[in-house]
C-alpha cells in the first residue's frame, strides 16, 4: 500500500536514495548527495506542505517525489519548474498521479502568485520514461531540447584560451555576488526554462549551496562597463559525486552578458576552470549541454569534453493568464 504525503526535512536520507536510484536508471540531473537534497528542501519560497508530495511504500521507502517551484519572472511570464522523480519499480502505479498533481499544483501556483501573467511550465523527462513523456506530450508539453551529459579527464592538457582585452578572470568573489546575479538574469532572460532568481532565492541557485566551489568558479570582470556592473560573465562549479560514486567538478552554470557573447569570454572562463579544478584535486569534470546550443557543444568538444550517451528531454508548456 502506498501513502502520499508532503515531503519533510526528515526525508533527506530516504529522498537521496530515491533520487540516486532514479538517476541510475534514467538521469535527468537530480541531486544525489544529502547536502544537496537538504538544500533543495529548505530553498526559499518552497512550501513543503503545498508544493511537494512523496509516495511512501509499506516498508517506509520513498518511491516518488513531486515538486512545483516558482523559478521567478521572465519577460512577461512566470516560470514554474515541475519535478517528478519516480522509482522505476513504481512507474506503473505512480506516473499518472504524479503527472496530474504537478499540472494541478502548477495552475494553482500561477493563480496565487501572478494571475495577471501567463506561466511557462518547464520539466525534465528521462529518455526511457516513455509513459511520462507521452502524458506530457498529450497535455500540451513540447520538447524544446535534449540535454547531453559531457565529461572530461582533467589530467589532459588544457588548450590556452586567453581572456579578451579589457577582461580579467578572477575566482568567485562574494563582493560581486549581487552584480553576478544581475548578469545571470540578463544572460538567461530569453531561456524559457531557466531560473531567474531574486535576491532571496539567488544563494540556493549556486553560491549558497554547500557544494559550491568558489576557488574553481570564475568571474569575468570588465571594470569600465557603462552601466557600472563589471561582471560580464561567470562560471559556477560544484563539488559532485555521480551515481557511480565518482567524484567530479560539475560545471553547473555558465553565462555571458549578451553584449559580450562571441568574444571569447566563455572559452577563457572554461579553460581557467579546468585548470583550477585540477589544482583543487579533481580529476574529472562534468557538464550538461542542450541540443539547441550547437555553438556551446562545439566549444566543449574543442576543450576536450566527450559525450557520455546519457541525456534527458526538456519540455515546456504555457498556461494562459486569467
Amino acid at each position: 500500500m502506498t501513502r502520499w504525503r508532503p515531503a519533510a526535512t526528515t526525508d533527506v536520507d530516504r529522498l537521496t536514495a530515491l533520487l540516486a536510484a532514479c538517476e541510475q536508471a534514467d538521469p535527468v540531473g537530480l541531486e544525489v548527495e544529502p547536502d544537496q537534497v537538504r538544500a533543495r528542501l529548505v530553498r526559499p519560497g518552497l512550501d513543503l506542505a503545498r508544493d511537494t508530495l512523496v509516495a511512501e511504500d509499506a516498508a517506509g521507502r520513498l518511491v516518488a517525489y513531486v515538486e512545483v517551484a516558482d523559478m521567478g519572472l521572465g519577460p512577461g511570464v512566470l516560470r514554474i519548474r515541475l519535478t517528478g522523480a519516480i522509482d522505476p519499480s513504481a512507474r506503473d502505479t505512480a506516473t499518472r498521479r504524479v503527472h496530474d498533481w504537478l499540472n494541478d499544483r502548477a495552475a494553482e501556483l500561477r493563480r496565487e502568485r501572478r494571475p495577471d501573467l501567463p506561466a511557462m511550465l518547464g520539466t525534465r523527462c528521462g529518455a526511457s520514461d516513455r509513459r511520462r513523456l507521452d502524458l506530457l506530450t498529450a497535455a500540451g508539453f513540447a520538447v524544446v531540447r535534449w540535454e547531453q551529459t559531457l565529461v572530461r579527464d582533467l589530467d589532459q592538457p588544457v588548450l590556452s584560451a586567453p581572456a579578451p582585452a579589457g577582461v580579467s578572470l578572477v575566482p568567485f568573489d562574494p563582493r560581486y555576488d549581487e552584480q553576478t546575479r544581475l548578469t545571470h538574469n540578463e544572460a538567461y532572460a530569453d531561456s524559457p526554462t531557466a531560473m531567474i532568481p531574486d535576491r532571496e532565492s539567488w544563494p540556493a541557485h549556486a553560491t549558497g549551496l554547500p557544494t559550491f566551489l568558489p576557488e574553481a568558479s570564475v568571474l569575468a570582470l570588465a571594470p569600465d562597463g557603462p552601466d557600472g556592473n563589471p561582471v560580464v560573465g561567470f562560471l559556477f562549479t560544484l563539488d559532485h559525486v555521480d551515481v557511480r560514486g565518482r567524484a567530479a567538478a560539475l560545471l553547473h552554470c555558465l553565462g555571458t552578458r549578451p553584449t559580450w557573447q562571441g568574444r571569447g569570454v566563455a572559452s577563457a572562463m572554461l579553460a581557467q576552470t579546468l585548470v583550477t579544478s585540477r589544482e583543487a584535486g579533481h580529476r574529472r569534470a562534468e557538464l550538461h549541454v542542450g541540443s539547441d546550443n550547437p555553438v556551446a557543444g562545439r566549444l566543449y568538444t574543442r576543450l576536450g569534453f566527450s559525450d557520455t550517451g546519457r541525456g534527458h528531454a526538456i519540455l515546456t508548456r504555457q498556461l494562459p493568464a486569467d
